[in-house]
């Protein structure tokens, strides 16, 4: 502040000290520094060239300690650093790039790692913490010591080639396909969905034909126009390579595909307030689609 003002008076009024405690001070500083700061007349008072380049770097001290305190609050609401983020493949086609996208808007200091896993390495990697949340396709079957926030269902869907003759039909029930080559997700990736199929293909009286297994839905549709059998995809999945796949809504059962935000159970940090309120924004917005 006497660098400032470079007036004594002044600057103690300025700090609402005495003037002859804030000398003292200078004075002290000045025999701590072993350098003299300030010239004092009786008419006026002006920095040495020591005490010039003192101000400078005590100024940028000072800067960078106010921009390390709001650096430090950011982190604490949660405003800087990385989230990780796992995902499933069927997510890409529906919640993830407007999750996403108003992510970005509001955290742009965030670094997001998207990370596409398989059910064992998620489980592990959410349990211990190197993943923060999930964006996960999830059908009945919940794990344990996780958290789930359903964002919104998504019905499953018959693909099958074009000029198959039950893309003729406006919807397909399970025992329409009891005769049908099946193209399917590998247990291990799907086990809970590859599961509940499976029993349901036993309810309507028939074993499925499994002709080959793929561990993503993109991989099922290409094998779907390769000609190798039909598949059931999330529905969000009805604009993937329409020139040679038809899509038709599954029926007598429906079965439908929870979309879930999932992380570890009782764990609490900034963000995942954040990225649940977004979450639950463009749920509503799909809704009204």
């Amino acid at each position: 502040m006497v660098a400032e003002t470079l007036h004594f008076g002044r600057a103690a009024k300025l700090l609402h000290i005495a003037q002859q405690p804030l000398s003292y001070q200078i004075k002290q500083l000045e025999d701590e520094v072993g350098v003299k700061f300030f010239e004092r007349t009786t008419r006026s008072v002006t920095l040495t060239p020591a005490g010039v380049a003192f101000q400078e770097e005590v100024l940028s001290g000072l800067n960078r300690i106010e921009r390390g305190v709001e650096q430090a609050q950011r982190y604490a609401r949660g405003e800087n650093g990385i989230l990780n983020i796992a995902y499933s493949n069927a997510t890409l086609f529906n919640v993830m790039p407007p999750i996403l996208r108003l992510f970005r808007e509001r955290f742009p200091l965030v670094g997001v790692a998207l990370l596409d896993l398989g059910p064992a390495a998620f489980l592990k990697q959410i349990l211990s913490e190197d993943v923060d949340v999930g964006i996960m396709t999830w059908f009945q079957l919940k794990l344990p010591g996780l958290a789930y926030e359903t964002i919104f269902q998504d019905a499953l869907v018959v693909a099958l080639p074009k000029k198959h003759p039950l893309a003729r039909r406006t919807k397909i029930s399970l025992h329409d396909l009891v005769n049908e080559p099946f193209v399917m997700y590998q247990r291990r990736e799907k086990r809970e969905l590859f599961d509940e199929f499976i029993a349901r293909c036993h309810l309507a009286g028939f074993s499925p034909i499994i002709t080959q297994e793929a561990s993503t839905e993109i991989v099922l549709i290409g094998l779907v126009t390769a000609g190798l059998g039909v598949t059931i995809v999330p529905g969000s999945l009805r604009g993937v390579r329409t020139d040679e796949v038809a899509y038709r809504p599954l029926v007598d059962p429906l079965l439908p595909l929870d979309v879930s935000l999932v992380w570890k159970q009782g764990r609490q940090f900034p963000l995942l307030t954040e990225i649940r309120q977004i979450a639950r924004e463009v749920a509503k917005q799909m809704t009204l689609l």
